[in-house]
């Protein structure tokens, strides 16, 4: 009897020759994890394709330039710089810097021709203290004190110019036992009248430290904005990772 080949036919692999289901589900979720990914760099390419669209003739061009708000960093920036103003001798005493307040204004950065650049237009308000010792013992330590404000400082002002000097204003808040010939030493120790103050003031001291803020502010915005990118970046690979450990399925976590 001649045999029957064909029940040969559909033989069935053995276990090993199968493929490892744990093995498949890495697969695939690595391709779904691939495929979400492609489809992100797809959107985010065509958002910046519209916004480009979208912008005015004048922006399209190599000197475009783009904008970003830094007046939180840059108030915070000026304040540390102007508490680090030197002290004066004075009228065997010494007047310094006792609290910067009320720093206010805008600042912001720009690009031009691929060159960042900064805008700020700022005021701030310095209070001062000048101490000195009593005439003898029983008087000990004595204090008088004041305040400068400086209004109007911004970029286009010149420190060490008369061409454009900001609006100084200065007051006494309490002059203590202060006579009035040692009074009118610590104000001639102040400085500010003509601009820029004589050297060896406060408000030339408060100068120096205006030209510090005005060199680092860049860098600060550089290294702030290289960190805020870092951490959308560093946001956008977790979402994704948990996206495909959740098998394509976004998970949220709802308040009980």
């Amino acid at each position: 009897m001649p045999l029957n080949y064909s029940k040969f036919d559909h033989l069935v692999d053995s276990d090993d020759e199968r493929p490892d289901p744990k093995a498949r589900a890495l697969a695939e979720r690595q391709k779904m994890y691939d495929e979400m990914q492609k489809q992100m760099e797809e959107r985010r390419t065509a958002e910046r394709e519209q916004a480009e669209a979208e912008k005015p003739s004048h922006q399209k061009d190599r000197f475009a330039y783009a904008e970003g708000d830094c007046s939180e960093l840059a108030r915070e920036l000026l304040k540390s710089c102007l508490q680090k103003a030197g002290s004066v001798k004075v009228a065997n005493g010494v007047l310094s810097v006792a609290a910067v307040e009320k720093v206010e204004g805008e600042a912001s950065t720009f690009k031009v021709r691929g060159q960042p650049r900064h805008t700020w237009e700022l005021n701030f308000k310095v209070k001062w203290v000048y101490q000195w010792m009593g005439a003898n013992f029983d008087e000990g330590p004595q204090r008088a004190e004041g305040a400068v404000a400086v209004l109007d400082y911004g970029d286009a002002t010149t420190l060490s110019a008369a061409e454009t000097p900001p609006n100084v204003r200065k007051n006494w808040t309490d002059k203590g036992t202060l006579d009035l010939a040692r009074q009118k030493e610590v104000e001639r120790a102040l400085g500010g009248k003509p601009w820029p103050p004589t050297e060896g003031t406060l408000l030339a001291s408060l100068v120096t430290t205006l030209e510090a803020f005005a060199q680092q502010l860049p860098e600060q915005t550089a290294g702030s904005l290289q960190q805020r990118r870092e951490l959308r970046e560093e946001a956008a690979k977790q979402e994704a990772a948990e996206f495909a450990e959740g098998g394509g399925v976004r998970i949220e976590e709802v308040d009980s």
